[in-house]
């Protein structure tokens, strides 16, 4: 062989066995950092747990708290669930749980602790949970030591959310296989309820007039200032622009001015806020379909579906959530001019 050949030759081989001591090197600190984790996390929890816990393949622990009777929840449900996160110290980091809010001494009146709607398999950010929420049933209640690994988050599951154990406390309350007639049978009980015999106008649309309004009902360029309490099904206060009723509920913050909504009614029943730069905003889908039946001086409520509402864009407890708006106009560009 050429010397020069045979030199290239030698240089290449090097430059392989140089990149493959590289992938083997990363391989075993990965590799020793799990086997690291699982070991602390296996010291831990036997020695306090002993044999009451289950192992899964994927190399999670989980304890059943309580053992539930009703329906088995599947690939793509919604569920509603109550849960909680701690540190492997058994610290509470979250919780949506009221009572759990008040022994810790951090429960607030505007901190939502009802039920939150996942959907199975789908849309939770923690691999490793989901994993055992579709081995749950309605009424199942499990404790679940999360390894770093099984973190991770969003739909292509490619974000890991920790780089310690976490415990999660979930108890799945309700299994939804048709979330479109859950949030129908819902708002009809709430109709039934408080406004009986009353009809909707749209599908998943109702509107009651407390107060009647004068003249015709708002048009396109009414420009109009108003006052609202957003609320879910549960009665929960979401957002509001009345100082009296945030502090009849105990909700009232002095970093908010609750000023007056301005806006204006534009095309395609859309009522757009005006912005604190002087631009203007759209509103929820059933907040506009609203503005657009009511009149001057008109005292209403609304209670819709969650695709007029914030749908799958919602966050937390607004996510897929039916809502209820107490709105009350108060004043017009057509009063201004009278």
């Amino acid at each position: 062989m050429h010397p020069k050949p045979r030199l290239k030759y030698m240089r290449n081989l090097l430059y392989t066995a140089i990149i493959l001591c590289i992938f083997s090197c990363a391989r075993e600190v990965d590799e020793s950092a799990r086997s690291i984790e699982e070991r602390i996390l296996k010291a831990r929890i036997q020695t306090k747990y002993l044999d009451t816990l289950h192992k899964t393949e994927s190399g999670l622990y989980y304890m059943i708290q309580m053992k539930g009777t009703g329906a088995p929840v599947e690939k793509e449900n919604f569920v509603y669930v109550r849960f909680s996160k701690l540190t492997l110290n058994e610290d509470y980091t979250e919780t949506t749980e009221e009572k759990v809010a008040k022994q810790l001494g951090s429960y607030s009146n505007a901190t939502y602790y009802g039920p939150v709607l996942w959907i199975a398999g789908v849309n939770y950010p923690t691999e490793g949970v989901d994993e055992i929420v579709l081995t749950m049933r309605e009424g199942d209640r499990r404790r679940i030591w999360l390894p770093s690994w099984l973190s991770s988050v969003g739909f292509q599951r490619n974000t890991q959310q920790y780089t310690s154990p976490t415990i999660h406390d979930v108890e799945v309350l309700r299994v939804i296989p048709d979330i479109d007639k859950f949030q129908i049978d819902s708002l009809e009980s709430y109709r039934d309820k408080y406004y009986p015999g009353l009809d909707s106008l749209s599908w998943g649309f109702y509107i009651k007039t407390l107060k009647e309004g004068r003249g015709d009902t708002l048009k396109i360029g009414d420009r109009i200032e108003l006052r609202y309490i957003g609320r879910l099904l549960d009665h929960f206060i979401f957002d509001l622009n009345i100082a009296d009723t945030a502090k009849k509920y105990n909700i009232y913050s002095a970093s908010n001015e609750y000023k007056v909504m301005e806006g204006e009614c534009k095309e395609d029943v859309v009522f757009e806020m005006l912005k604190d730069d002087g631009s203007y905003g759209p509103t929820v889908k059933g907040f506009s379909k609203a503005i657009f039946n009511m009149k001057h001086g008109e005292e209403a409520v609304v209670f819709f579906h969650s695709g007029l509402g914030y749908g799958a864009e919602g966050e937390g407890h607004l996510y897929m959530a039916p809502l209820v708006f107490y709105l009350k106009v108060e004043r017009t560009n057509f009063e201004e001019e009278n």
